[in-house]
């Protein structure tokens, strides 16, 4: 069993899913309250940091980790008013493999920071959460990152099935178990053992290099009290496993074959490890039970339907269980909630984005000279220990790996160049909560091996995390970021303009899903204001999350005048028209439908970022590229591409006001509409590459520094076992 590949909580929200089924481990959170504040409080008396970094390793997808996130906020809240100060910035990690259902975990940030806003005062400071699909058996943060970590119910579970279980002849030493049990020989015992102590030492001995001096570290994990007591729940899985062998559902080979990756230390080996790995010193080691129901005072039937598909949530994936996901119903709107309801096609089935991206990927790749020149110039100007770059608006397709590892060759370049060893580096992928995280943290393991194989082991590590939130706001921490890239997005708008409906409800651009030549000029100024209003905040938000002498490219859709049509939306326009006929779709559905987007012209682009004064325009191009990227081929292959690349990026947008049904029949008379235009348009990109240039007025930005000793605090847990410390 290939664990790191494998293993996530059942994912979803659906009744036997983890984010339904995990009230147990809520419940041993709240147990461990008391050390979390302990440990907090002391981080943030003694270090005072303006933004405190924050990871919950072993995150998961139900509810749990956002509600330690919050009470760490109002730890730190009460604190900072305690000492009349005022609260720091809050960079929050959530951290799991990369099969953890992160986009049902990003689905409920947007109520979180909702609530969180609600519930603070005005001068509450922003929190910046990011999810991050990666083994915490692993280097996971640049050096000297990190404040404060959390994980509960997460390092008991192993990197792999111990080895040693099978004899040479490749028989099973466990047979009948699926874990240590009483007729287990010692063997397994020590196998699993052996597997625990590699994997824990490993663990602190990573999170050390991490965090910061007088950092600290909160862990709860399963344990035992005696190292010979049996693990009852899965004594009482592997007793259930007898039962499906007798029934004939299981083959016996197979049972005997299986081995869960997981160990439940002692108190004592948890206290012995510490202190052989070194790195802390344990302040506090402390046990609590509780019981698997959690509410005794149910019935028993009652409590064990409880424990029944609170281990099933957890152990999905180990027994090759039949996922059944909860689809929630669609809703018609009266007005299109961009941010929540916009993202690419997901998956990578035939129409999704992952699979129809080509035009998006060249469009990048003509921007890379541009890119090399910013990212050289910001390198040896600033010479990081960690370059800390985002690509916003990066979608769920390749190509955002594709371009962070171009950016990676040219720093490998640039660092040879003058002969200096390469920076670590630090990639932010943002994109709206709704984008499928899920399918881009799922290319990681490969491009991570793909990156090593090539660099070698002298390559400074590479720690990718997602952000799901708009850019239409504040995204990082001030002074953060050493370079910004965005490519094909910052043309999407945040919303509809205002100003497409009369007062009446009557709508003014009828007919028309965007921009075209009957549209009243009313409907270009609400565009336009649209787009300038997203545009400048845009810009606003990148000047105070970079460093001084940081560099953004920003690569857009466009236009050459302001009054050209764009030709795309001209045709799909055409095409919800031809449905109308057919009586497919509403005509006061169409006309009431617009699109949230906006292709400036380049005078309005810079226009707009001199009037915003936080960057230097340095460079503006302009260049175009054929909507089917292969001018040889003929129309109709070329019109088949066009729509399922259209599709890829439209269809969810189109799916808000009408019904899915129709997006076959939709599309392929976009298609044939293509074909009969005999021409497939092209796309007029523009390259904004601007540089951060600080006012005299103005508070000069100052870069990131990681400059610390290290001298982390760790906290663990059994059945559970909690422990504090301080690094000798």
């Amino acid at each position: 069993m290939e664990v790191e590949k494998v293993f996530h909580m059942k994912k979803g929200v659906g009744h036997t899913s983890y984010a339904k089924n995990s009230q147990l481990q809520k419940t041993v959170t709240i147990h461990a309250r008391p050390v979390i504040e302990e440990g907090i409080r002391e981080v943030y008396f003694t270090l005072r940091p303006e933004c405190l970094m924050v990871a919950d390793m072993g995150c998961s997808s139900g509810p749990n980790a956002l509600l330690v996130v919050s009470r760490i906020i109002d730890v730190i809240e009460e604190a900072s008013r305690s000492i009349n100060r005022q609260c720091p910035q809050f960079g929050v990690f959530l951290n799991d493999l990369p099969g953890n259902d992160f986009n049902a975990l990003f689905n409920l940030l947007q109520n979180f920071n909702k609530e969180l806003q609600e519930a603070k005062e005005s001068s509450f400071k922003p929190c910046f959460v990011s999810g991050i699909p990666k083994s915490f058996y692993r280097r996971v943060f640049p050096d000297k990152f990190l404040h404060f970590v959390h994980s509960s119910y997460s390092i008991h579970w192993l990197s792999q099935v111990p080895r040693g279980l099978m004899n040479e002849n490749g028989e099973a030493l466990n047979k009948g178990n699926i874990y240590i049990a009483k007729t287990s020989p010692q063997e397994i015992h020590k196998a699993y053992y052996a597997q625990f102590k590699k994997d824990f030492t490993l663990f602190l001995e990573l999170r050390s290099r991490e965090m910061v001096s007088h950092g600290a570290m909160v862990l709860v994990l399963l344990g035992t009290f005696n190292s010979d007591d049996p693990d009852s729940i899965h004594e009482l899985l592997g007793s259930t496993l007898h039962d499906m062998v007798l029934k004939g559902v299981i083959e016996p080979e197979k049972l005997d074959k299986f081995n869960m990756p997981l160990y439940s230390p002692t108190v004592e080996e948890v206290r012995k490890l510490v202190e052989a790995e070194g790195s802390v010193a344990l302040n506090k080691l402390e046990t609590f039970t509780i019981d698997w129901s959690v509410d005794t005072s149910q019935n028993l039937e009652t409590r064990a339907k409880f424990v029944a598909k609170s281990i099933r949530a957890a152990n999905r994936v180990t027994f090759n269980m039949k996922i059944v996901e909860n689809i929630g119903e669609r809703r018609d709107t009266k007005e299109m909630d961009v941010e929540k309801v916009f993202h690419m096609n997901k998956g990578t089935g035939n129409f999704s984005y992952a699979r129809n991206s080509l035009m998006q990927r060249i469009v990048t790749e003509h921007a890379i000279p541009v890119i090399k020149e910013s990212i050289r110039e910001v390198y040896f100007t600033l010479r990081p220990e960690c370059f800390m770059m985002a690509d916003m608006g990066c979608s769920s397709g390749p190509n955002a790996f594709l371009l962070v590892s171009r950016i990676i060759d040219i720093i490998e370049e640039a660092s040879r160049s003058i002969n200096r060893q390469c920076p670590q580096f630090g990639v932010f992928l943002n994109d709206l909560p709704g984008n499928d995280f899920n399918a881009l943290f799922n290319l990681l393991p490969d491009f991570n091996k793909v990156l090593q194989e090539a660099k070698g082991s002298s390559f400074g590590p590479c720690f990718v995390s997602g952000i799901p939130k708009s850019f239409y706001g504040r995204v990082f921490p001030d002074k953060f970021l050493h370079f910004v890239h965005s490519s094909y997005s910052v043309h999407w708008l945040s919303q509809v303009p205002r100003g497409l409906v009369s007062e009446n409800g009557e709508a003014l651009n009828k007919g028309n899903i965007y921009i075209a030549k009957t549209s009243p000029i009313e409907i270009h100024k609400a565009y336009y204001t649209q787009f300038k209003k997203d545009f400048t905040l845009f810009l606003r938000s990148r000047s105070k999350e970079m460093v001084s002498n940081g560099g953004m490219v920003v690569v857009l859709n466009g236009s050459i005048n302001n009054d050209d049509r764009d030709l795309l939306m001209e045709l799909l326009d055409y095409t919800l028209q031809d449905m109308v006929l057919k009586g497919l779709i509403e005509q006061e559905k169409l006309d009431k439908f617009n699109m949230p987007f906006y292709a400036p012209t380049v005078e309005e682009v810079r226009k707009l970022v001199e009037t915003e004064g936080s960057f230097a325009l340095k460079k503006l191009e302009t260049f175009t590229i054929d909507w089917s990227v292969d001018t040889s081929q003929n129309l109709d292959t070329r019109a088949k591409f066009v729509a399922k690349t259209a599709r890829a990026v439209t269809e969810p947008l189109l799916e808000t006001t009408f019904t899915p049904a129709i997006m076959d029949d939709l599309f392929l008379l976009f298609e044939i509409r293509c074909v009969k235009a005999a021409v497939c348009g092209q796309v007029i990109a523009v390259i904004v590459e601007p540089t951060l240039s600080i006012a005299p007025a103005r508070q000069p930005n100052s870069s990131l520094q990681f400059t610390c000793v290290v001298e982390p605090v760790l906290y663990g847990f059994e059945s559970s076992h909690a422990v504090y410390g301080s690094k000798l």
